[in-house]
């Protein structure tokens, strides 16, 4: 589904980013693109649709749940291989 006002982002979507992203990082989102805390929530959570005010802090907050899975993912892989070492 593509994101689009009026709109809700995908379940999916929704537990992806609550996975991958934490409150704070959340807050300093919706701040950073005029958008209240509570309104971020909302959206992150399916309770408010997308509207085009709204859409930049989504792509945003998808964006940041992304870079911390792929920074997650490529850290472990290199613990892995550490502990394969001294294995």
């Amino acid at each position: 589904m593509a994101l689009e006002a009026g709109n809700y982002i995908s379940v999916d979507m929704s537990n992806f980013i609550e996975l991958w992203t934490s409150t704070d990082e959340q807050k300093e989102i919706a701040i950073k693109h005029d958008c209240s805390v509570d309104l971020g929530r909302k959206l992150i959570r399916r309770e408010r649709k997308i509207t085009d005010n709204n859409l930049s802090f989504v792509t945003d907050i998808i964006a940041k749940a992304v870079e911390n899975r792929k920074n997650r993912i490529s850290s472990d892989s290199k613990t892995n291989k550490k502990a394969l070492k001294i294995i």
